[in-house]
């Protein structure tokens, strides 16, 4: 973000005012004006409203709402002004949570955002009660970040919320305004008036449409007394009624990719000079910026410190490959992550290094230092995490990024490598950094866009030798292996389940005795557990049902239930479920019913389920093997991805094994 305060100018427009670069609307402009509405007034409508017809199951909707950003001189500088003035009216108390208002604001150590002119009224019927100065807090957020906090108060059902609030800003690089939240809106309105000194870039998300588009020259808008004559302005409105609520899904990256709104991104500016500053650089100017930036880019040359640290038995390792994991694995032991993120400041490498414990950044620079001792081909990559937005790809903008990787080359395989995680394997990400896109810092030959990959073989596999003795008792060894993502996954239920809790939960359809870990502290291996069990299957008049897939707890439930989805499914990594289970019966025992043999298939070989069962002699057999061969799908698949998990479930949930004693 520019931190830079800007001058005071103003420039004479002879010629044609610069026009804002508008992109992405496709909304014709409509005869409507724009709601006039009074701080602290409300209309006989808002006040006798019992439910929103558009959303009748809504706790809570949003009456009018209304965002401004222009630009005023503030303390002799041109400050960057942002009102909002909003309404809610509250339906159902008990399911609604918004009365609490967060108001983010940004700081460096040299500027810092000023929110100013809170007010707040809740609205009982004609009783109004005033939100006390004493009931807004600070909280301290990130190393940027903070907010002002308050809570209405004396909410109940059918009060109104209203407030207003205006921030002052010394940071012109861009600015936003969500239409969509948490609760559907009667009518969300948002004007800028920028003077034409400033050029932005404007883009409008999500698949709501606009109503009302409007944008216009207003001469002589902008004014400092004894700079010259006032600037022109272009002026710009945009609104939308009846508003839904923005509802996540599961199986979705952030809602800041889908969420409707409209972001300004500035893209260049004219000083008093009529000198151009371009604010929306090259990725070229960027690399070198980024290079030189003493935060971290000088941060990646301390050779000479890692090749007293890293022991020589790993620098020594004659295969690429091998001494390329021999380093991550070091890394990723040496470390403590401080689950700090940290990117552009507080970075410091050695000391990190020396006291074990370190930001996200410390740790994976500290990876490609490591790297690069050993002589293996690395850079450093900029990414953002699956709570962000997916980085930009059409301009540079550094400020976006929250996460750095190593980018490795080893034999023409490249890898993504993250140290920062304890259980994760070589070239396995954590799910965090899984965000679709990252930006490799090529410094001699330029930085380049790279796919994020996840890692393919993700496998659970369960063998499972049991047999039935004369009196109906199952007994038998069991083998798990796990691979990939899910070994990941099983290692951190692990180490932060407590023991008793995780054999209460293996033990919920059978006893556990024997129980044996293989290679939890060796990420370089699957991680396997063995154990023997005991149970009894149900018997019903006489017949024995024994339901096959009790070992198998994944897939307990379908996770898509919504009739409908708007957005795409990202199942973040493909899976290879395999199951296989051998039943010995007795010689008292006869088979009634096996099920039946199925093969469930996703089109265009996506996915498929085969599920085989089989008799020989007194031994019955299964195969179950269920794999999904993508991570991503389009909304339009999810009918179809539906039907197949309902199907996929109701195999394993309700098919059992029946036998009976002779």
């Amino acid at each position: 973000m520019n931190t830079k305060k800007l001058s005071l100018f103003i420039i004479n427009f002879t010629q044609t005012i610069v026009f804002l670069t508008l992109l992405f609307f496709s909304a014709q402009l409509r005869s409507q004006s724009k709601t006039q509405i009074e701080f602290g007034k409300l209309t006989s409508k808002e006040l006798t409203l019992t439910s929103y017809d558009k959303a009748p199951e809504s706790s809570a909707v949003v009456l009018y709402e209304k965002g401004e950003v222009f630009m005023e001189v503030v303390d002799n500088y041109i400050t960057l002004v942002k009102e909002v003035h909003k309404k809610i009216k509250v339906f159902n108390l008990k399911e609604f949570d918004g009365a609490t208002i967060i108001i983010p604001y940004y700081s460096t150590k040299g500027s810092k955002e000023k929110v100013l002119n809170i007010k707040a009224i809740t609205h009982n019927g004609n009783h109004k009660q005033l939100l006390r100065e004493t009931q807004i807090f600070i909280k301290k957020e990130s190393e940027h970040y903070s907010t002002s906090n308050f809570t209405f108060p004396n909410v109940k059902d059918g009060s109104i919320l209203e407030y207003k609030y205006r921030v002052e800003s010394p940071f012109f690089q861009s600015f936003d305004w969500k239409f969509q939240g948490d609760y559907p809106k009667i009518y969300s309105e948002f004007n800028s008036k920028i003077p034409g000194n400033y050029t932005y870039r404007l883009a409008l998300r999500g698949s709501e449409k606009i109503d009302n588009d409007t944008v216009y020259v207003k001469n002589n808008c902008f004014y400092i007394r004894g700079y010259g004559t006032p600037a022109d302005c272009v002026v710009s409105q945009y609104i939308m009624n009846d508003v839904p609520t923005f509802l996540s899904e599961n199986y979705m990256l952030s809602k800041e990719n889908y969420i409707s709104g409209i972001s300004y991104e500035l893209e260049e500016s004219y000083d008093l000079r009529k000198t151009k500053t371009v604010h929306t650089k090259n990725w070229k100017y960027v690399d070198k910026e980024f290079k030189n930036d003493k935060e971290m880019g000088r941060q990646l040359n301390h050779d000479s410190f890692f090749e007293k640290h890293i022991p020589n038995k790993i620098l020594s390792i004659n295969n690429d490959l091998e001494r390329a994991k021999a380093i991550y694995y070091f890394i990723q032991n040496h470390f403590i992550w401080n689950k700090n993120y940290r990117i552009f400041s507080d970075i410091n490498v050695k000391d990190a290094f020396e006291n074990k414990v370190g930001n996200i950044t410390e740790i994976n620079l500290a990876l490609i230092n490591a790297l690069k001792v050993a002589k293996i081909n690395t850079h450093i990559s900029l990414s953002t995490t699956q709570d962000h937005a997916i980085p930009n790809q059409i301009y540079p903008t550094l400020t976006e990024f929250n996460y750095v990787m190593a980018y490795a080359t080893i034999d023409d395989v490249s890898y993504f490598l993250d140290a920062t995680n304890k259980f994760t394997e070589f070239g396995v990400l954590p799910i965090r950094a899984l965000n679709t896109v990252a930006r490799v810092m090529d410094f001699k030959k330029g930085s380049y866009w790279k796919t994020l990959e996840p890692h393919k073989k993700n496998v659970e596999y369960i063998n499972a030798q049991l047999s039935i003795d004369s009196l109906g008792t199952v007994v038998g060894i069991v083998n798990e292996t796990y691979t990939g993502f899910l070994a990941s996954k099983k290692r951190n239920e692990i180490s932060t389940t407590n023991k008793n809790d995780y054999f209460e939960r293996k033990q919920k359809f059978s006893e556990i005795d024997n129980y044996k870990q293989e290679n939890f502290d060796n990420n370089n291996k699957p991680i396997k557990e063995t154990y023997s069990i005991k149970m009894t299957p149900e018997e019903v008049s006489g017949d024995t049902y024994f339901y096959p897939y009790f070992l198998m707890e994944s897939l307990s439930e379908n996770p898509f239930k919504s009739e409908k989805r708007v957005y795409p499914i990202e199942l973040n990594y493909p899976i290879n479920y395999i199951y296989v289970l051998s039943l010995k019966l007795s010689d008292n025992y006869k088979v009634i019913r096996l099920p039946k043999n199925q093969s469930i298939v996703l089109p265009e070989e996506m996915g498929v389920c085969k599920v085989v069962f089989n008799k020989n002699n007194n031994v019955i057999n299964l195969r179950f093997n269920l794999k999904i061969n993508q991570h991503y799908f389009n909304p339009e698949y999810y009918t179809v991805l539906k039907e197949f998990f309902s199907k996929v479930i109701n195999v394993k949930t309700n098919e059992p094994i029946v036998i009976k004693k002779e």
